[in-house]
């Protein structure tokens, strides 16, 4: 038998991890990406490490100012811009975000929001 929603929400209402956790959100500049950003935040209060990755730098800028205050001084809030239209971007990125922090225990929620129309878009090998 499947848990009520009830049981689930309470459940995400008590979500105290020991660790600073990393989430990053591809897209996360609107529509559902935005959506789940600005929940995680909420249910971490903002202490987290969120980085959002899109191109509307302004729009990310609006949400992460949105995001609740951290009371955790390890806690950042940042956006890194790319076009995820190209794999060669996303390969570029993913390169520089795992470089930045290293020895850090990853841990990371990603959503992917991306228009698949673009010419190039998942269509180069990795």
């Amino acid at each position: 038998m499947a848990p009520s929603i009830s049981a689930i929400r309470a459940l995400n209402a008590s979500f105290s991890p020991l660790y600073l956790p990393c989430a990053v959100f591809i897209g996360g500049t609107s529509g559902v990406g935005q959506g789940i950003a600005e929940a995680f935040a909420r249910h971490t209060k903002g202490n987290a490490h969120i980085i959002i990755i899109g191109h509307n730098s302004s729009a990310a800028e609006s949400i992460i100012a949105s995001f609740p205050q951290p009371t955790s001084p390890s806690a950042k809030h940042e956006f890194v811009s790319c076009d995820v239209s190209l794999m060669k971007n996303v390969q570029q990125t993913t390169q520089e975000l795992q470089h930045c922090e290293p020895g850090y225990d990853r841990r990371y929620l990603m959503m992917l929001n991306a228009r698949s129309d673009k010419p190039g878009f998942c269509r180069t090998r990795l």
